[in-house]
């Protein structure tokens, strides 16, 4: 399931920055926000396309952007059934013969 709002904080760490720069854009008008109390709720959809308007690429991949995309997991694979393969072992000792 895909998250569709983000609180400030969240949406910072989203995009690498501090919260106030967003906080700064909200109140310039540059981003939308939804206040609630005493918190932002920024949209998905904001948030991506602040990012593109800043420069940026793509922050979603184009199914997570999809309204009710679900994503399924590669059915191509099959499961392995049992013993797992062994763990590496660290480098052997060498014994060279005495003469």
């Amino acid at each position: 399931m895909q998250k569709n709002t983000f609180i400030l904080a969240e949406a910072a760490a989203l995009l690498r920055c501090h919260t106030e720069t967003l906080r700064k854009a909200i109140l310039e008008g540059r981003l939308p926000a939804a206040r609630i109390g005493r918190s932002y709720r920024i949209s998905r959809v904001e948030i991506q396309k602040f990012w593109r308007d800043a420069g940026g690429g793509e922050l979603f991949d184009k199914d997570e952007e999809a309204d009710g995309a679900v994503q399924t997991p590669d059915r191509s694979e099959k499961k392995k059934i049992g013993p797992s393969k062994p763990e590496a072992e660290g480098p052997r000792q060498l014994n060279l013969p005495l003469t």
